[in-house]
């Protein structure tokens, strides 16, 4: 059977072929949920044993194993498992492979390829035990999300990262759900400690268990979610009970599911909301990753997380599209798109590790007062109740530095950039500029900064002054072509004042190696 790709899978499949055949060993696959990652996957797959090479799939949940299984024998692509309780078939060149059986097993029959879903967990000592076990083939990841809560870089097992598209992209072109975000105030979280690296639930369970805070977030649930189909995500197994509980006793028709659920039970939860039988599962240690039920169309996050994977990945259950859905609904009851920014933000991932302060960077979001719907700080106007945001006044920071003036004399079209070289008129020196405030036309001047400069709401300061000229811009292209290091390109980024050079220049040098590599596969 032939699998029909859409063109950005197609493309994904060409740009790992090319990977590939550039010398990569370990690419992985970002792309978000409702990209088709599974599908993707299943062609490469496809391609693999039509060469007769052996492939596995290594995932950890039962449901993305159950969904892999279904989706593979979709495209006509028979397979064992390694898996407990299944009989295993190792004549088959595909298998589907729990990590879990696997780091057990021993003499387990080598593959050439190991495609690893939700791979930024590969790091952890299990999976490195199976694809040590397994001879260290090629590897290929998959995830939307590839960075860990504790900071932990991939390049320990990938060396290249392959990006396909944004959320915010395949809601454009219709494939995936529209997205809306309420923020309404929750219950006081500032009691609650911290256990590897995130909050610790069972505090947190405790906090939002209390009748309530879960009475509050059921009348948020009348007010605005009439007629959908929900998942909320709590903190502890007794937390999603009394919140199905509370729901059940509304009326509405809800249940829980956690890890201790036996398969019949988390079958049943899959297919009530499928059917339309549930309005509503709590789910506790389950369902950030790994089900797909478009129906869903609105998302409880009761479990406050510093997980930037969980917080994407657990209302990624909403996205997909389905019949007669407008939109995904997220109702955030405990500061999660505060802490971690709105779904649709556009992120910059690397392979390696992020420190803490990195880690924690507050997201650039704000919360209507009069709605409470969640938006991009640069919001003027609600979306949701055209409530108008009025500028707030902003505190002046100084900082010891250089100021340094100058008028517009000779200014290019829209203003001088980050980069440019400008004269001082006073010393008769040549400065590049190292940061400034936006070009204003009603402004003849500027202060221009280089050093450490006063700062304004965290930007450096910026002002009038008639004193320097401007000479020259360089030529942005001609300069990241000569830089030959990575070094260089760091600090190319730097000087054009980019909020991770690193991260850039990383990405200019993994493109410079794929067109390398593209150029000797059509010599």
């Amino acid at each position: 059977m032939t699998l029909t790709l859409r063109p950005r899978q197609l493309q994904a499949v060409a740009d790992l072929r090319q990977a590939y055949g550039s010398g990569h060993r370990a690419p992985i696959l970002v792309a978000p949920t409702g990209f088709g990652k599974t599908a993707t996957a299943a062609e490469i797959v496809r391609l693999c044993i039509s060469r007769g090479r052996s492939v596995w799939f290594l995932a950890h949940l039962r449901e993305i194993l159950d969904d892999t299984s279904s989706r593979l024998l979709a495209a006509g692509i028979h397979h064992g498992s390694i898996r407990a309780g299944r009989s295993a078939d190792y004549s088959q060149l595909v298998q589907v492979v729990a990590v879990q059986t696997a780091v057990r097993r021993l003499r387990l029959p080598r593959p050439h390829l190991i495609i690893i879903d939700e791979c930024h967990l590969a790091i952890a000592s299990s999976y490195q035990k199976v694809i040590a076990a397994a001879g260290h083939p090629l590897l290929l990841g998959l995830t939307g999300t590839p960075q860990r809560l504790d900071g932990r870089g991939l390049r320990e097992v990938f060396d290249l990262l392959v990006p396909t598209c944004s959320t915010a992209e395949l809601i454009d072109e219709q494939l995936l759900a529209p997205v809306r975000v309420f923020a309404p105030p929750g219950a006081d979280l500032s009691s609650i400690g911290r256990r590897g690296g995130d909050f610790d639930q069972g505090q947190a369970g405790a906090v939002m268990s209390k009748p309530a805070v879960v009475g509050d977030a059921l009348s948020h649930w009348k007010k605005l979610c009439a007629g959908r189909r929900g998942v909320a995500f709590t903190a502890t197994v007794g937390h999603a009970e009394a919140v199905a509980e509370q729901w059940r006793s509304a009326g509405f028709r809800a249940m829980a599911v956690h890890g201790g659920s036996d398969d019949a039970e988390r079958r049943e939860a899959i297919a009530g909301l499928r059917a339309g039988r549930l309005d509503l599962v709590a789910c506790a240690q389950l369902w950030i990753a790994g089900v797909d039920v478009p129906e869903i169309d609105a998302v409880i996050w009761l479990r406050p997380t510093s997980s930037l994977t969980a917080w994407l990945q657990g209302n990624g259950r909403g996205l997909r599209i389905a019949t007669g859905k407008r939109d995904l609904l997220v109702l955030d009851h405990v500061g999660n798109a505060a802490r971690l920014g709105h779904p649709l933000t556009v992120h910059e991932w690397t392979l390696d590790g992020r420190s803490k302060r990195d880690r924690e960077q507050a997201p650039s979001v704000k919360v209507c007062p009069s709605c409470f719907a969640a938006m991009p700080s640069a919001a003027r106007v609600c979306p949701e109740c055209g409530h108008q945001f009025q500028p707030e006044p902003r505190e002046l920071q100084h900082v010891d530095g250089e100021l340094v003036e100058i008028a517009g004399v000779g200014v290019p079209a829209g203003g001088l950039k980050v980069g440019d070289l400008v004269r001082d008129n006073t010393t008769g020196e040549t400065h590049v500029v190292g940061a400034m405030t936006p070009y204003q036309p009603s402004v003849k001047g500027f202060w221009l900064v280089w050093g450490d400069v006063g700062l304004l709401d965290g930007k450096p300061l910026g002002a009038y002054s008639p004193d320097c000229t401007f000479v020259s811009r360089p030529d942005h292209r001609r300069e990241q072509a000569q830089a030959s290091t990575i070094e260089e390109l760091i600090q190319i980024g730097k000087r054009r004042g980019m909020k991770n050079p690193h991260g850039w220049a990383r990405h200019v040098m993994a493109a410079r190696s794929l067109r390398s590599g593209k150029a000797r596969v059509h010599a």
